[in-house]
């Protein structure tokens, strides 16, 4: 990396884009029609989870649409 701005440790910063104020923070994206989720995709994740065989190919799974939260926002959670 050459040219910007760097911190003390010679790590380049990140610009300032502004500073948030008592907005409201919003999910990320608009509803997407579905989130899929990628499931034990590392070797280690498998080893901590002392599976016996490891998988060739990873897993996969779905998420309802409704679990999409903004940031610090509260996680809604059906009574059970």
């Amino acid at each position: 990396m050459s040219g910007g701005a760097t911190d003390n440790s010679g790590r380049r910063r990140r610009p300032r884009i502004g500073i948030v104020g008592d907005g409201t923070w919003l999910p990320p994206i608009d509803p997407p029609s579905k989130i899929i989720g990628v499931h034990l995709s590392y070797r280690s994740r498998c080893v901590e989870y002392q599976m016996e065989r490891i998988p060739e190919v990873p897993s996969y799974f779905m998420k309802p649409t409704s679990s999409l939260s903004a940031h610090e926002a509260p996680v809604a959670r059906s009574p059970t």
